[in-house]
């Protein structure tokens, strides 16, 4: 396990959300930065409990760009056809590592922190199948 999965794994690095909220069944984009999570809108912070997350290069996070997979869905068919629930970019920033998350599910996968909103908890978690994945790809294919 890389340094950088280990970080990831913990579940103690805060990541952010900016802009609208979380959709039960709808992916969502996280990072380790709130600044940059603020030019999207109102920001939350939740710690994400990634069950297999699949680590991409520069190249690899271009094709989850919102963009992108609006004309291109087969990253988030190979997610799923490969067992992940999420893509992860690690990259160098001038006060340190940045992790940039998309998450198939966002809902499923992020505790919102307690920091910010004292007294919630996350809910528990229910281990997926291979019929919750492919109704999860009907779902955002149709998005």
């Amino acid at each position: 396990m890389t340094a950088d999965q280990k970080i990831l794994s913990d579940g103690r690095l805060p990541f952010y959300r900016g802009g609208a909220p979380l959709t039960p069944g709808s992916p969502a984009y996280f990072t380790s930065s709130e600044l940059m999570a603020k030019s999207y809108g109102p920001v939350t912070e939740h710690r994400l409990k990634l069950r297999r997350p699949k680590f991409v290069d520069k190249d690899g996070w271009g094709r989850f760009d919102s963009i992108m997979l609006r004309m291109d869905p087969s990253p988030i068919l190979e997610l799923v056809e490969e067992g992940y629930d999420s893509a992860v970019w690690v990259t160098d920033i001038p006060n340190g590592r940045m992790f940039t998350v998309f998450a198939l599910d966002g809902a499923q996968v992020a505790v919102k922190s307690h920091r910010r909103n004292p007294g919630r908890r996350g809910r528990a978690k229910k281990k997926d199948s291979k019929k919750d994945r492919r109704a999860l790809l009907r779902r955002l294919l149709r998005e």
